[in-house]
């Protein structure tokens, strides 16, 4: 069975994102259960992130990067693999527009102060 591209860059994304995690874990010396233990997840699902086969919603974003002492920004990828918050967000192709915007503002009021009135949509 032949995997759309589609899935094939969202795969290739959570895999980076990953691998991103398990470096910026190991250089704190931590470990995959000390990790879990921080952001209240179970061990195997911190090994499952790591390897690109659970994908992380946006509040486990932000667990695992006050976690990691890394700004949320850290965690999020351009097309090769590394961080660059400075860049387009690396949304999985398949979101609409409408939802890639949303996840940028978002992600850009983070630990701005932001309401949730500064990210809707004026009609």
């Amino acid at each position: 069975m032949r995997v759309p591209m589609q899935e094939t860059a969202t795969l290739a994304f959570y895999k980076a994102q990953g691998d991103l995690i398990r470096r910026k874990r190991r250089a704190l010396r931590q470990t995959q259960e000390g990790l879990a233990a921080l952001i209240g997840l179970s061990r195997a699902t911190v090994a499952n992130i790591e390897t690109g086969r659970q994908q992380l919603l946006v509040h486990q974003l932000h667990q695992i990067a006050r976690a990691l002492d890394l700004p949320v920004e850290e965690l999020l990828l351009h097309d090769g693999g590394q961080p660059d918050a400075g860049r387009d967000l690396p949304l999985p192709s398949d979101l609409t527009p409408r939802q890639k915007s949303q996840i940028a503002g978002l992600l850009s009021g983070a630990g701005k102060g932001a309401t949730r009135g500064d990210h809707e949509e004026k009609r």
